[in-house]
């Protein structure tokens, strides 16, 4: 168990060295003058909006190029499931303290000038939004009339006395979208009243005002309304379904009195098939998953009979097993996500073979454990990483068997691919 967990544990830091590469996605530059330069972006899957980034014109280039907020006016790039731009502006960023605790006790902001470089969440015609997570922590979402002057949502919590013991949240955000959205206020009233400081809120309504609300919208060809010429998704996926197959290494060991038996059944290679279903937690930075399995598995094995010369004992199980658990991700994007998982396993016992044959004439005959547990269950972890659509697990799995007694210990090599 020792050695299968130290394993483990080494295959995911060596993983985890490589997501610190680099990681070099086709992307484009627009530089100062307005020239628009395709090459090749390092992408460091930002936690924090960078102030610098690594260009190559090309990926054989050994030089390396670096831009900073200054140097350029807008960088993007792609990822197999998301588009990225980022805008270079300089902007009044509220400062304000935002947790708990380190609170002030006044509904005024505190403002610094900064130059940044903004996440485009939706370019708009008229409207655009921008989001920005500074090196706090703290997030911050802007607006855009004309290109190159975008302004800070506010959205600020205060204490309203030294107690701090009770907590008001000045949502100027609102008064804001309203005044910038009040030639569509007939259409987005509803939406206005109930949106919240969250990107996916503020994304629906901007996506919403530019499309259909905008006095100066743009027109397709066909004189319908033009839809935002971006618009950066950020939980594209909150479900996913992948195909499974694998190999699977058992070994069944009987218990009596607590202590193994002497039977010294042979390791069980098979190939294992199945199908898994994803489900994002809300709220957990898509790094949170109630992971399902629906797999199919068996054990094949024998040994000779203590007590029988001659005789050889036969353990054959095939199951179809539910495995439900929580799933890690780290991180949000990259090359390679890594992941780590951990639940249990219901299993229904769909096949058994526990006879007694002859070696030398293959006769088969009473079998030597006559009853068995129409359920197994086990407890189970693995680790793992994704690139792109594949995936590849290490996992461990600990089964209490269909004869009592029995525990079995698997250890699968499982490779996936996500069908949706």
């Amino acid at each position: 168990m020792i050695k299968i967990t130290n394993f483990l544990l080494c295959i995911f830091l060596t993983i985890f060295h490589l997501t610190a590469q680099t990681n070099y996605r086709e992307g484009y530059i627009l530089n100062n003058v307005g020239e628009k330069i395709k090459g090749f972006i390092d992408d460091r899957s930002w936690v924090v909006n960078p102030r610098q980034i690594t260009f190559k014109k090309t990926l054989s280039q050994s030089k390396n190029t670096f831009y900073g907020v200054h140097d350029i006016q807008e960088f993007g790039f792609k990822t197999p499931d998301k588009e990225f731009i980022f805008v270079s502006r300089a902007v009044q960023t509220d400062i304000s303290p935002y947790k708990l605790g380190e609170l002030d006790q006044t509904a005024e902001s505190l403002w610094m000038q900064d130059t940044v470089f903004l996440t485009l969440c939706v370019r708009g015609q008229r409207l655009s939004l921008l989001s920005l997570n500074d090196e706090k922590g703290k997030l911050h979402f802007f607006f855009e009339r004309e290109e190159g002057k975008a302004e800070e949502f506010v959205n600020k919590m205060y204490y309203t006395d030294a107690s701090k013991k009770q907590v008001i949240m000045h949502e100027r955000f609102r008064r804001q979208l309203a005044k910038e959205m009040f030639d569509c206020n007939d259409i987005l009233k509803n939406d206005l009243s109930e949106i919240t400081y969250k990107l996916e809120s503020l994304v629906y309504v901007f996506k919403k005002y530019n499309k259909f609300c905008n006095s100066r919208k743009a027109k397709n060809p066909d004189g319908s309304a033009a839809a935002p010429s971006f618009v950066y998704e950020e939980n594209p996926n909150n479900l996913e379904i992948n195909a499974l197959t694998g190999l699977s290494m058992a070994r069944p060991i009987f218990y009596f009195n607590g202590a193994p038996t002497a039977d010294n059944f042979s390791n069980s290679y098979m190939p294992t098939l199945g199908v898994s279903l994803s489900l994002l937690i809300p709220k957990t930075e898509q790094q949170l998953y109630f992971y399902n399995e629906l797999m199919y598995r068996s054990y094949h094995s024998s040994c000779s009979a203590t007590n029988d010369v001659g005789t050889e004992k036969v353990y054959n199980l095939d199951y179809i097993r539910w495995n439900p658990m929580m799933r890690y991700r780290y991180p949000q994007n990259g090359v390679f996500k890594l992941f780590a998982n951990a639940g249990f396993g219901v299993g229904k016992l769909i096949a058994h073979n526990t006879s007694l044959k002859d070696v030398r004439t293959g006769v088969v005959k009473t079998p030597w454990h006559p009853s068995y547990r129409p359920t197994e269950e086990s407890f189970l972890f693995g680790m793992g990483a994704i690139y792109q659509k594949w995936s590849v697990e290490l996992r461990y799995d600990m089964a209490f068997g269909a004869v009592d007694g029995n525990r079995i210990r698997t250890g699968f090599l499982i490779l996936g691919y996500q069908l949706y």
